[in-house]
């Protein structure tokens, strides 16, 4: 090529190159304005306080000398998603505990790469000790179930039992993990979750939580919340590191189970596609009880609150395993 014919293209080349940065920035600018307008649709409807140096937004419902239930959220997952059931144990006269886990909803995460679930149960167990909360009922749910699980191997003796919603106890396919790692990656990860993720997953959160809730209706205000905050770049960072550190405890500590000594009860949803977990960790603990709830998917916490309401009361009525 000629050196004229080179330097013709020195033009197209830089004009090519600033429309592209032009297009990066205006959707960097979309993204932040975008997740402006989500957090003031949805704002933190709890209390903050700082545990281990980590802000974590919480909600505490009822009175305090009763019988207290924690709820944990899911990968990704906020405590709203717990709101049907939270008022449905409140009616049943539990004290109502939940949270948002480090990354996710308004909780920080200082440190993104250090909140191992054994890391996360530790600041459960902390926050929990500083509300004054002694021996309660874990709830997990997916992702949430995880971290109960390692919260009964670290704290035996500060659970009262566990009621697990869509089990997750045993390592994920290596092609899931691989997908939700992208956005913990320093450069790639940035750029993904910092350009397209918010546009794309708001068009694809309502039909992902449909389908999970399915056969069952999602609730339209989660739908509303899920395409609002779950797509920010803080959560999808989040996300893609729990998924990659769940990853290796579950791989360490899969063949611990078997030592719980509390209550287990555990709910899974007979349209669940998303996990299968549930019939191996009950063959597994001895006494777990293992309830099919028909008409229900994943999403149990949001479409079947009498199940989980069902499942803390099952736990609280039945002894330690000796």
């Amino acid at each position: 090529m000629s050196r004229r014919r080179r330097a013709a293209r020195w033009p197209r080349t830089l004009a090519a190159a600033a429309l592209f940065a032009l297009g990066g920035a205006l959707l960097v600018l979309g993204t932040r304005l975008g997740t402006a307008r989500g957090e003031a649709a949805f704002p933190p409807e709890g209390r903050f306080i700082l545990v281990d140096g980590v802000r974590l937004h919480y909600v505490d419902d009822g009175p305090a000398a009763a019988p207290p239930v924690v709820l944990i959220h899911g990968n990704p997952g906020f405590l709203t998603d717990f709101d049907p059931a939270r008022a449905a144990l409140r009616r049943a006269g539990y004290r109502v505990v939940a949270f948002d886990r480090p990354g996710h909803g308004y909780s920080a995460r200082p440190h993104p790469g250090r909140y191992t679930p054994e890391v996360q149960a530790r600041l459960l167990h902390d926050l929990l000790a500083r509300l004054g909360v002694a021996r309660p009922v874990l709830v997990g749910h997916s992702w949430g179930t995880t971290l109960a699980l390692v919260y009964a191997l670290q704290y035996p003796g500060d659970v009262r039992g566990l009621v697990l919603a869509g089990t997750v106890a045993y390592p994920y396919s290596e092609a899931f993990t691989a997908l939700l790692s992208v956005f913990r990656l320093p450069v790639l990860g940035w750029i993904v979750r910092n350009t397209l993720a918010l546009p794309v997953g708001r068009m694809v959160a309502g039909p992902v939580l449909k389908d999970d809730c399915a056969p069952a209706p999602a609730p339209p205000r989660q739908v509303d919340i899920d395409r609002a905050l779950a797509p920010r770049p803080a959560d999808l960072e989040a996300t893609g590191w729990d998924v990659v550190l769940a990853q290796r405890s579950l791989r360490r500590d899969q063949t611990r189970w078997s030592s719980i000594r509390v209550p287990v009860v555990e709910l899974q949803g007979m349209s669940d596609t998303v996990t299968h977990d549930a019939p191996r960790l009950a063959r597994q603990i001895p006494g777990t009880r293992l309830i099919w709830v028909r008409g229900a998917g994943h999403e149990l916490p949001e479409t079947a609150p009498a199940w989980v309401v069902a499942g803390v009361d099952s736990v609280a009525a039945r002894p330690a395993r000796q």
